[in-house]
């Protein structure tokens, strides 16, 4: 089985992010990668240091939205609004100033 990414396997740089490898700590460069869902992908890495050799599967996935994408923003606003009492619906339109 793979590696699950762990927090101190991903760093920040200048450059972004980059994958650590899980034994020595240092830089992993990706070689490729099989995508298992939407959400999950196998990445396949290396570690560069010489005196390591690592090579494994480093498991990435999409966890939750922070903000989910516009298009599913405004699906759900309809939703909502047209689940409301017609009064209710107006109230909220108008505090939205978007009309009655």
């Amino acid at each position: 089985m793979g590696y699950n990414l762990s927090i101190g396997q991903i760093t920040e740089d200048q450059h972004g992010m980059r994958i650590e490898c899980p034994h020595c700590q240092q830089k992993a460069a990706i070689t490729g990668h099989n995508k298992l869902s939407p959400a999950v992908k196998d990445v396949y890495a290396s570690c560069t240091n010489a005196d390591c050799g690592w090579r494994g599967v480093i498991t990435v996935s999409h966890k939750h939205d922070i903000q989910p994408p516009k298009a599913q923003l405004h699906s759900m606003m309809a939703e909502w609004l047209g689940a409301l009492p017609a009064a209710d619906r107006s109230a909220v339109l108008r505090q939205a100033g978007v009309g009655s």
